[in-house]
C-alpha cells in the first residue's frame, strides 16, 4: 500500500505483470485528481478504468468558481482547457457546459487509447432526480465495453433484466 497524494505518489507503482485489470477511481471531488495521474497509471497498461466523475456535485456546483482563474483545479481535473473556451461563448444553460465538459474528458480518455461510449455511463442521482454523479467506464478493449454493459444488466439482489 503507498500512502499520501494520488498524484504524487503514481511514479512509486510498479508496473505489473502483462494482465487485465480494473481501477476504481473514486476522488473527494474533481480537485484531488489530475488528469495526468490517470495519464500516468494508465501508461503500457491494460487496464479498464470506472470513474466517480462528478458532473453533479463537483462541476455543476462550482462552475462559476472554475471560471475565474487560468489553471484551475477542473483545468487539472480535465487534462485540458478547452471547455473554458466554450463557456466564454455564451452557453444556452448549465446542462448545455456539462455536457460539453462531459464529453470533453471522454475525448482526452480516447486520446489515452481508450474506448468511452455515452451508454458506459452510469448516473447517480438523489431520491428527487438531481444528478450527483456519473460512474463512467472507460477500457482500451472492446470486450470491456460488453462486460461492463452485462454487469449492468443485474441489479443489487441478483435479478437480471430481460434482453431483447
Amino acid at each position: 500500500m503507498i500512502y499520501g497524494d494520488c498524484n504524487e505518489q503514481i511514479d512509486q507503482l510498479d508496473p505489473p505483470d502483462p494482465v487485465l485489470g480494473v481501477a476504481f477511481i473514486d476522488p473527494t471531488g474533481i480537485s484531488p485528481l489530475a488528469f495526468d495521474t490517470i495519464r500516468k497509471l494508465t501508461a503500457k497498461r491494460r487496464i479498464d478504468l470506472i470513474i466517480n466523475f462528478h458532473e453533479g456535485m463537483g462541476i455543476r456546483m462550482n462552475i462559476h468558481q472554475y471560471t475565474k482563474k487560468e489553471g484551475s483545479a477542473l483545468d487539472t481535473f480535465m487534462g485540458s482547457s478547452r471547455w473554458g473556451e466554450k463557456f466564454k461563448q455564451a452557453p444556452a444553460s448549465i446542462d448545455q457546459v456539462s455536457r460539453e465538459i462531459t464529453d470533453e474528458y471522454r475525448e482526452n480518455l480516447r486520446k489515452l487509447g481508450y474506448r468511452v461510449m455515452p451508454g458506459d455511463q452510469v448516473p447517480v442521482r438523489t431520491e428527487k432526480n438531481v444528478l450527483l454523479y456519473y460512474l463512467l467506464f472507460a477500457s482500451k478493449n472492446p470486450r470491456g465495453s460488453d462486460f461492463w454493459r452485462k454487469i449492468g444488466q443485474i441489479g443489487p439482489h441478483g435479478q437480471r433484466k430481460l434482453g431483447f
